[in-house]
């Protein structure tokens, strides 16, 4: 699987990374894991995905390219903080999924790199 890192604890490097099949995040957990690449937010990566109860694992991360997206962090945010993002949810926790599928086309449109 590919994705993106979209957080790093600079004091164990665990990661969080944005998979390409936009489903849950995986967790990357370095915690005697020596050998692996030192992972840094906008990093492109490919990994093997496990699954424990329901947390995704990130295994084996190996770095396509660094730094590919560096600023995805700041630019979701900044999606999500949007009063159009509000706008799309229909009441409680229900979205309507036309106005998702088309913000999510459009955001990755706008992220495809320079």
């Amino acid at each position: 699987m590919l994705g993106v890192v979209l957080w790093r604890d600079k004091t164990d490097e665990n990661a969080l990374i944005w998979c390409e099949d936009h489903g849950d995040l995986a967790v990357c957990m370095r915690k005697g894991q020596a050998e692996q690449p030192s992972l840094h937010v906008g990093d492109c990566v490919q990994f093997d995905l496990a699954l424990d109860a329901d947390v995704r694992l990130a295994r084996n991360p190996r770095i396509v390219q660094e730094q590919m997206y560096p600023d995805i962090a700041d630019r979701l945010k900044t999606v999500t903080d949007t009063p159009k993002a509000a706008e799309t949810r229909t009441g409680g926790n229900v979205v309507s999924f036309a106005d998702v599928r088309a913000r999510r086309s459009a955001n990755q449109r706008s992220l495809q790199p320079a």
